[in-house]
């Protein structure tokens, strides 16, 4: 038997729209506590257990490497260095069950070796909440929504999107719009659906230039999170106009739909990219190598049509590149004649 017993303490459950019902025995990040529930019949399942055991030589089908191993039945076991542990020379392997991820339920089981080590806690559960992100984007695909790098307000029922790379100001102009009485849909991620609705993912993180700037607390325990004041959040708004933003001298611009969809892809895919590249997210690589029903080229072909549809029913879409970090380019009435715009 793997893991804790359902009845053992130090479960967590989310409902995030119905559409995700995640457990949880180990702590993620990604998950905002806005979705937290009392319980909920998993669709996915992430479990943190004392102990993983090699598989079976007559359980094996096939080897990639030292590392991946295929078990069947849509399973396989992967492990990899404990992070800051292998810099000090440790042979400590960080264990890996990942089960069902083309099916309708999906289970991910792992052991960390000295995870009360608060360095490798730290890491463990960054690096962890990485690939919850990165399934659960998946798994949203397979059910018809799109997860999109962009911060999210709304106002009378309609959302207004920001897109740029991190860095840009998306959370500071966030605050000064939420600051006019919109509401919170999103801030590092937007749920989008192919019919023009966005669903919150209410993820609020305080605006870069007022974060903290202590690297190393993180890793030995002192570093306090960022816990915000209560926030006015929407569950869900009609698409509207949506901003592309950027630094540099101030100018505000139109885009036609085709641009603003080629650079919002663009802008989604190099998030997703970073998720997908972090250390332990190729075990993604080795589950669709083992199992073709996982279909990578095929998810990102649905991806991108999830988003399309979207922007066709969003709208208008206004490049705005900014001198200063709190967009002062949109003051004046600027901001409002934007977000008062229709599709």
């Amino acid at each position: 038997m793997i893991g804790t017993e359902d009845g053992d303490p130090g479960w967590s459950y989310y409902d995030v729209h119905g559409l995700l019902r995640i457990r949880a025995n180990t702590r993620i990040s990604a998950i905002p506590p806005y979705f937290r529930v009392d319980s909920v019949e998993p669709n996915f399942e992430v479990r943190r257990v004392d102990r993983l055991p090699i598989p079976d030589a007559r359980d094996l089908r096939r080897i990639v490497g030292h590392t991946a191993y295929e078990l069947g039945g849509g399973e396989l076991q992967y492990e990899t260095d404990v992070p800051i542990l292998f810099l000090l020379g440790s042979r400590a392997r960080w264990k890996f069950r990942l089960q069902g991820l083309a099916d309708d339920v999906t289970r991910l089981w792992t052991e960390v070796p000295f995870f009360d080590f608060q360095p490798v806690r730290y890491k463990v559960a960054q690096l962890l909440s990485k690939l919850t992100l990165l399934l659960m984007t998946i798994k949203l695909v397979g059910q018809g929504h799109a997860m999109c790098h962009a911060t999210s307000v709304a106002k009378d029922g309609r959302a207004t999107m920001l897109f740029g790379f991190s860095g840009t100001g998306k959370s500071t102009l966030a605050s000064r719009l939420m600051d006019q009485g919109y509401e919170l849909l999103a801030d590092d991620y937007a749920i989008v659906d192919p019919r023009g609705e966005v669903l919150c993912y209410p993820d609020w993180h305080k605006p870069r230039s007022e974060q903290a700037r202590l690297p190393l607390s993180k890793y030995v325990g002192i570093h306090r999170s960022f816990v915000p004041g209560p926030l006015r959040v929407a569950q869900r708004a009609r698409a509207g106009p949506v901003l592309v933003m950027e630094r540099g001298p101030d100018h505000i611009e139109e885009l036609d739909r085709g641009e603003a969809l080629r650079r919002i892809l663009l802008l989604n895919f190099e998030e997703i990219s970073k998720l997908w590249n972090s250390p332990i997210s190729v075990v993604l690589n080795h589950y669709a190598y083992f199992y073709p029903d996982l279909d990578l080229q095929d998810l990102m072909g649905r991806y991108r049509a999830i988003v399309t549809s979207f922007l066709d029913r969003a709208g208008p879409f206004v490049s705005v590149r900014s001198s200063s970090p709190r967009f002062r380019i949109l003051e004046g009435g600027s901001l409002d004649r934007i977000t008062g715009g229709g599709p």
